[in-house]
């Protein structure tokens, strides 16, 4: 008999789920399309430019939609998401909970992908004619990073893991007695918290502002290697 569980906000995860699978396949696309379109050797207005660019598109609102929506649910929390229960708690200052976000793995990869999404931005604005080249290099990364976050297995292996994977879902929870409960998340009274060592302004701070100190170098360096 199938448990009838209580109080789980379902839908966010549903919507997370779909804004990975966009990004992914919206960076894919895009990553094809600027591919095609710089073998084509000419201007801006050929035939794949356009749809390089509306794919980014894509991919830009739907990473900016995945970092939003987990903020949202550590900001209400909602701990039947484990990675929520996992990076945050009720009692946590407001000023530590974006930390939260880009402690774990998957949200390392999504601030990555965020502000590679942002210096995408600049490129295209500024690179001219050099931004097929340079906009096909960036959306392999960012296929990759996506790919990051689908939490997919091949052979056994687990390629990335997805931040919104339900606690009674994980491994570490699967299988113990009190998650067979329809009730289950009355029992959770809060979530493991962040790290205390990174309870500090820096860690709140640090992340954005060094990738803005090397939004010029990183962009510099993808100039330099569609050159080469």
């Amino acid at each position: 008999m199938e448990i009838q569980y209580q109080g789980e906000h379902l839908g966010f995860g549903v919507l997370g789920n779909i804004l990975i699978i966009l990004s992914f396949s919206a960076a894919l696309l895009s990553a094809i399309s600027y591919y095609f379109s710089f073998q084509q050797k000419s201007d801006l207005s050929n035939s794949w430019n356009p749809l390089a660019r509306l794919s980014f598109g894509v991919h830009a609102v739907s990473v900016f939609g995945i970092v939003f929506l987990i903020y949202y649910l550590i900001h209400g929390h909602f701990f039947e998401y484990y990675y929520i229960w996992q990076h945050s708690n009720s009692v946590l200052p407001m000023k530590y909970m974006w930390a939260c976000l880009w402690e774990g793995q998957e949200g390392s990869f999504l601030i990555w992908t965020f502000w590679h999404v942002v210096l995408s931005f600049i490129i295209i604005k500024k690179a001219g004619t050099w931004e097929a080249p340079v906009m096909f290099t960036m959306m392999i990364i960012q296929t990759f990073l996506a790919s990051m976050l689908l939490g997919l297995e091949f052979g056994g292996i687990k390629i990335g893991s997805n931040p919104f994977i339900l606690l009674r879902n994980h491994v570490d929870f699967a299988n113990l007695p009190f998650i067979q409960m329809a009730d289950y998340l009355s029992k959770i009274k809060d979530g493991r918290g962040l790290n205390p060592l990174l309870q500090n302004y820096w860690m709140v701070i640090h992340p954005p502002t060094l990738f803005w100190a090397l939004l010029p170098l990183l962009f510099l360096l993808l100039m330099q290697l569609v050159v080469c």
